[in-house]
């Protein structure tokens, strides 16, 4: 077996040759921190590998991961960290993410870290204290309302999927800061960093990611596990009315309705954009995600780690979803699913659908987003090609490139 030093070593050669390390002070930490010490009862090979650890279940669901080791190098290369800076994380984790915070930031700097979970708030802290990190706190609460004893941060970093930039995140920040956060796109996830000036942030850069989804007073959408073999789950808008118990009948034992809408964009074409237009065009959007056995009999766009995701519209109960289908010659083409006797769902997601496709298909370039923070009696100026998304605290206008 060989020793941690040298696999931290081979770790950081590999991220720094896949573009996932850009910097010298993240490529030093990488080789520095050890990441096994964060994960004792992990293999030490298993630690190194650039793959995520799951760290803690509630009732078969996944609550809390150590990350993948590339996806954290490019969020920390997201942030543009400067020694001496304060930096909140929200989700703790094993704490390993905040490690590589607290060696960039430098002794002058300072890390805190929040986590609903105490067992490993503390578990982190313990970490931090066996090896020598003075320059990080773990805080057992809720990271909806940040930490504000260490406030004012010049940088946030969120490693849960958020739908909003929380009241207290905006209050935390300094004026000319940046948070990183993965942000719940319509379906699909991007990691952005958000560069901010007074009451509004533009967004610098993205990253499709993967995260489990923020929960205490952050959650803005209902997420209900409506199957157990397959383990199902369709998160959907709060207030929208669904038949749960029909939804999951009709999606493992009913006949479907496909709906073969002629040429179609290849299976791999088929990103946030498309998602994104869907989404902010009908609010019966929805999306499931399906593990363990039998999930495959479901449709399925994109399969991250070991979760198999659509999205389309539901209501009452009936759903319509987005799949793939393969064709003549093995050409993959999108198709979609019709569930339920409200074939209207369907037909309505094939329209968007059309009507993003006759656009020029807007996003295949990529995406900038401007988010605004919401006031009492305010609203942002929306230009007629910006897609809106009024998370609440926030509003994002979207500009399809």
């Amino acid at each position: 077996m060989e020793n941690s030093f040298r696999l931290r070593q081979r770790l950081a050669e590999s991220l720094r040759l896949q573009g996932a390390i850009m910097s010298p002070a993240v490529e030093d930490a990488f080789r520095t921190v050890p990441r096994h010490a964060f994960v004792p009862n992990t293999p030490m090979e298993s630690a190194y590998a650039d793959q995520v650890v799951r760290l803690k279940e509630d009732e078969g669901v996944l609550i809390s991961s150590m990350s993948q080791p590339g996806m954290i190098a490019q969020m920390l290369e997201q942030l543009r960290l400067q020694p001496a800076q304060r930096v909140l994380e929200i989700g703790t984790g094993s704490g390993y993410t905040a490690a590589l915070l607290a060696a960039i930031v430098g002794p002058q700097g300072f890390v805190t870290t929040v986590d609903l979970e105490a067992d490993l708030t503390q578990h982190a802290q313990s970490r931090f204290d066996e090896l020598h990190y003075r320059n990080v706190q773990a805080i057992a609460g809720d990271g909806t309302f940040g930490y504000s004893a260490n406030a004012p941060y010049d940088r946030i970093l969120l490693t849960v999927c958020a739908a909003d930039i929380e009241a207290a995140w905006w209050n935390q920040l300094n004026s000319q800061g940046i948070i990183v956060l993965p942000l719940s796109l319509k379906g699909a996830q991007k990691s952005i960093a958000f560069q901010r000036t007074g009451d509004t942030l533009q967004s610098a850069s993205m990253v499709d990611c993967g995260f489990v989804t923020a929960r205490g007073h952050a959650k803005r959408e209902e997420a209900r596990r409506i199957a157990m073999s397959p383990e199902v789950y369709l998160f959907f808008e709060s207030g929208l009315e669904v038949d749960l118990p029909a939804i999951a009948r009709r999606l493992l034992d009913e006949p479907l309705k496909t709906l073969h809408p002629g040429r179609r964009p290849a299976a791999g074409t088929i990103d946030a954009a498309a998602l994104l237009w869907i989404g902010t065009h009908d609010q019966r959007f929805c999306r499931i995600d399906a593990r363990g056995e039998g999930a495959s009999r479901l449709p399925s766009l994109f399969a991250q780690w070991y979760t198999r995701s659509s999205a389309g519209l539901v209501l009452n109960d009936s759903i319509a979803l987005l799949d793939t289908h393969v064709a003549a010659l093995g050409n993959t083409y999108v198709v979609i699913n019709q569930y339920g006797p409200d074939l209207s769902l369907g037909e309505r997601m094939l329209e968007l659908f059309d009507e993003w496709e006759n656009r020029g298909r807007p996003g295949r370039h990529g995406m900038t987003i401007h988010a605004v923070r919401n006031r009492l009696g305010t609203k942002p100026v929306v230009q007629k090609t910006q897609l809106v998304m009024d998370a609440g605290e926030t509003t994002f206008l979207i500009d399809l490139l």
